[in-house]
């Protein structure tokens, strides 16, 4: 949370004419583990790909709940947003062993994915839903000791 506050931050003295931002996560979340690097790459995305190609203030919203020992991660933008033919095109990189060559914009949705798939032995790392009002990625994944998060991680 500190490093995605740290960047929001940032972001908004940046784009202060074009962004706004909240942060809805329960405080009793704050003290679970995750990751590294799982969130600020989907908020990236929301801002570079969403907020600044639209007219208008642009509203990034990051929320998280718990359910059945799962953490429910969101990030959702008002941005621009996909058409159905580049949200399919998005979902299928996706699925793929490594992006394809030439991918624009995948990067760091693709890596998110796969680390979520491979760290946490799930099929399905994010998943992706947009439209003319904006983009809304999620993830979900399990709980994490601290110590098990930083060994991945290489955090102390």
């Amino acid at each position: 949370m500190k490093h995605l506050q740290g960047y929001l931050t940032i972001q908004k003295i940046r784009y202060r004419d074009i962004l706004d931002y909240e942060i809805d996560i329960p405080q009793d979340m704050y003290n679970l583990q995750i990751l590294k690097l799982l969130l600020q790459p989907l908020v990236e995305n929301a801002i570079y790909h969403g907020i600044k190609h639209r007219r208008g203030r642009g509203f990034v919203r990051v929320t998280g709940r718990e359910q059945g020992g799962m953490m429910i991660l969101t990030v959702t933008d008002n941005g621009a947003g996909m058409t159905a033919e580049r949200l399919s095109q998005v979902r299928e990189s996706l699925d793929r062993d490594a992006p394809a060559e030439g991918e624009h914009g995948c990067y760091g949705l693709f890596n998110v994915n796969k680390r979520i798939q491979l760290y946490y032995n799930q099929p399905e790392g994010v998943r992706i839903q947009s439209g003319e009002n904006g983009t809304t990625v999620s993830l979900c994944v399990p709980f994490g000791r601290r110590e098990d998060v930083q060994g991945i991680s290489g955090g102390r």
